[in-house]
């Protein structure tokens, strides 16, 4: 039983992706991958009024966005739903708050993303950080990749906002 404990996330990722017999992404010109969606929103929707915004500046420089409310197919399961979205999207944006890291579905988000990139061994997650986040309160995993990786923070300031956009409409690209 402990074993199963351990290993909680590989299994439930796993399950879902030999449930659905999903088709493999890829088979993209030259080895490229293909991708439904640039990004693949995770979000507590505490904080939907940010991602509003962030639709807004996104999409309205052309990028495709998979969004829970919007995009999940009703009547699948919810967890199916979100294997789905990140095998799916190019990145998955984790929209960082205090909202999130008190969400069990956001921390799901998580951990099936972190699996991805296990599995199909490419980056997959981004994080932007909105609000003061406790450190305490951050999972290990995400705070290691916090100190080991970039993320970004939105600023208050609309000048900076501006540059936010612009490098984070960039780092969906590669």
């Amino acid at each position: 039983m402990a074993l199963v404990y351990r290993y909680r996330w590989k299994l439930r990722y796993l399950y879902y992706v030999a449930r659905d017999r999903y088709r493999p992404v890829g088979g993209g010109v030259g080895g490229e991958l293909e991708f439904d969606f640039d990004a693949f929103v995770s979000c507590s929707d505490e904080d939907l009024d940010f991602v509003g915004k962030l639709v807004c500046q996104l999409e309205g420089q052309g990028r495709r966005l998979c969004i829970h409310h919007r995009d999940f197919k009703p009547g699948e399961p919810i967890a199916s739903n979100i294997v789905k979205a990140v095998q799916t999207s190019r990145r998955t944006l984790i929209i960082l708050s205090p909202n999130f890291l008190s969400s069990t579905w956001c921390r799901y988000e998580f951990e099936m993303a972190k699996m991805e990139g296990v599995y199909e061994a490419r980056s997959v997650i981004l994080v932007v950080k909105i609000g003061e986040v406790e450190a305490e309160s951050v999972p290990r995993e995400l705070l290691y990749m916090m100190k080991t990786d970039s993320y970004t923070e939105y600023p208050e300031n609309a000048v900076d906002q501006a540059t936010f956009w612009i490098a984070l409409n960039e780092a969906l690209e590669n």
